[in-house]
């Protein structure tokens, strides 16, 4: 979703016009749970059926879309009633918060009660290096919302060498949500996937990651110490700085061929 804004334009040689630029468009919005107030994320405010589906999944409190009795969203109000009769994880471990677009959980290194319960990734499938540069190419070919903005990351779910899902949002965090949200809704199945990510490889991406069972993570930009590290422990392939035919893998090398 985007919007134009009054802006001035400088060309570098003293010259300055006005000019509307297309802006991401970035909103609060609560997700209310059996009643209760859970969270606000500031969101790009598309596929949000997704976006919730994905963000109790991730957090551990349901496991599929059957899990929710109702979901109902309120544009007007800014928020997303779910009602989930028997929940995985009890949200007051979880705690009252406002997760923001550019940090997710803010918190560097501290993570909620439910992450230990997060299992390795135990998948022995292999992705050869040529298909690993043509993915993240692919994800830049598709995300038409950053070319128009510049201003949202992109996430995108791969399988058999194609990308078959594209989400968008000025979080991360968001965007991955999302995609967790169309494989519950969609029935897929996380074996042999990998997920395409324009954003730096953090601690709670990985474990994002891991939690849907997602053997690859491959990003044009860098992992972070500890969700390298992370990765290493959760059996997830970290790939980074994928770019013109190049990238660097982190962890568990075992699952890249080399080219012949």
């Amino acid at each position: 979703m985007e919007s134009l804004r009054d802006a001035w334009r400088f060309d570098g040689h003293g010259a300055v016009e006005p000019v509307q630029e297309t802006l991401a468009e970035e909103e609060a919005w609560t997700i209310r749970l059996n009643g209760a107030e859970l969270v606000t994320l500031i969101l790009t405010p598309t596929d949000l059926e997704d976006l919730a589906y994905g963000y109790l999944a991730n957090e551990g409190l349901i496991t599929t879309r059957q899990d929710v009795s109702t979901l109902v969203i309120d544009p007007l109000e800014r928020q997303i009633w779910v009602r989930a009769p028997a929940l995985r994880v009890d949200p007051a471990d979880l705690g009252r918060r406002l997760l923001t677009s550019c940090c997710g959980r803010g918190r560097p290194g501290l993570y909620f009660l439910n992450d230990a319960a997060v299992s390795p990734v135990d998948d022995p499938t292999t992705l050869p290096a040529p298909v690993v540069w043509n993915l993240v190419e692919a994800l830049d070919d598709a995300a038409g919302a950053f070319r128009a903005t510049g201003g949202v990351h992109s996430a995108g779910l791969a399988q058999d060498g194609k990308l078959i899902a594209v989400r968008s949002d000025v979080g991360r965090h968001n965007a991955l949500d999302k995609i967790c949200g169309f494989m519950l809704g969609a029935g897929v199945s996380p074996f042999g996937s990998a997920v395409v990510f324009s954003g730096r490889i953090s601690a709670e991406i990985v474990v994002k990651v891991a939690r849907m069972q997602i053997p690859f993570v491959l990003s044009n930009a860098a992992p972070t110490s500890l969700g390298r590290d992370l990765a290493d422990e959760l059996g997830v392939t970290a790939v980074g700085f994928v770019r013109e035919g190049r990238f660097n893998l982190y962890t568990h090398p075992e699952r890249i061929l080399r080219p012949a």
